[in-house]
């Protein structure tokens, strides 16, 4: 027994000695640029500042850190050198001053060639349909911007940089609007049963035995498309927007799952307000859990046309 424990100690040195003259060796080749790094916590061997951040709000964790070493620090998250920003004049010299200088890494090139890609695929299909070799679909908003480009009727030039960010926007700003739009449209329904239970009838019936939804199906859904109308009518994130992304997995929860609360939430007690906090949150979470779908169906009566929506108060019926 004492001869494994030693064998075992004398191993956990030999990995920590290798694992130092790596380090040292690293640190000794010559550098052109000494480059010298903001303030930050005292590292530990292997795992750096991550003990720092241990706990269920690591969030919290870091803006204690910010209060104590500044606006700008460096953190070593293990093999990871990362720099924490905090302050809003800090975040304007990083993001606007010097983002030419600071953004270009590895996935900010890879973003924007995906970017470039798609504004060449749009000026190449205008190109082929100009020519009498291929036909325009319908423009979209990339095609908008490429006639502005050509036209210079605003005023100002608009070159692929401008495309691009308004692009990136978009897709940006649209994932949290879309999945927050779910979170409402669930919790409306857990919240009125009668509601959840003719939004799955409809959808059971039209796909009953199929075991995947594409969009190309969800055109003809009625009660969806009012359930989703009255979600976006009381938290408004973007109505066609809004429409048009969470059509889809809103359809795909209901027709896959049943759903229940978990715990001791009742219907009554959900809240899905948010509250300003060191990142915004709920008031509550949303104790939801899915079961297998059940294959029955639920009988969908044509009386049931919809939702109404002249009524003001926040509520489905």
């Amino acid at each position: 027994m004492t001869l494994e424990l030693s064998f075992a100690f004398t191993s956990f040195i030999l990995v920590l000695s290798l694992f130092w003259l790596l380090k040292v060796c690293r640190r000794s080749k010559p550098h052109n640029i000494v480059q010298k790094s903001p303030p930050g916590p005292r590292k530990l061997p292997l795992i750096g500042n991550l003990h720092n951040l241990i706990g269920s709000l690591p969030h919290h964790a870091l803006r204690k850190l910010a209060g104590k070493y500044g606006p700008l620090m460096h953190l070593q998250l293990g093999e990871i050198s990362a720099i924490g920003v905090s302050s809003p004049r800090v975040t304007r010299e990083v993001l606007k001053t010097n983002d030419l200088a600071l953004r270009r890494d590895h996935n900010c090139l890879q973003v924007d060639q995906i970017l470039g890609n798609v504004i060449n695929d749009h000026r190449e299909n205008q190109k082929s349909a100009t020519t009498g070799n291929g036909e325009l679909s319908r423009e979209d908003f990339v095609d908008v911007l490429i006639g502005l480009q050509q036209s210079g009727s605003l005023g100002f030039p608009i070159t692929n940089n401008h495309i691009k960010a308004v692009i990136l926007d978009m897709f940006s700003a649209g994932t949290d609007t879309s999945s927050s739009t779910i979170d409402w449209a669930m919790s409306e329904m857990m919240r009125q049963p009668r509601v959840l239970e003719k939004a799955q009838a409809e959808i059971r019936r039209a796909f009953k035995g199929k075991k995947q939804i594409h969009e190309k199906d969800i055109q003809n859904f009625s009660y969806l498309k009012f359930v989703i109308k009255e979600t976006l009518r009381r938290m408004c994130p973007g109505v066609t927007f809004g429409l048009a992304n969470i059509e889809l997995p809103l359809a795909q929860l209901l027709y896959h799952f049943d759903w229940e609360l978990t715990g001791r939430m009742r219907p009554e007690d959900l809240d899905m307000t948010e509250f300003f906090g060191a990142v915004v949150r709920r008031v509550n979470n949303f104790p939801i859990s899915e079961k297998k779908m059940v294959n029955y169906f639920i009988p969908f009566s044509r009386s049931d046309q919809g939702l109404d929506f002249s009524s003001r108060a926040p509520t489905m019926r």
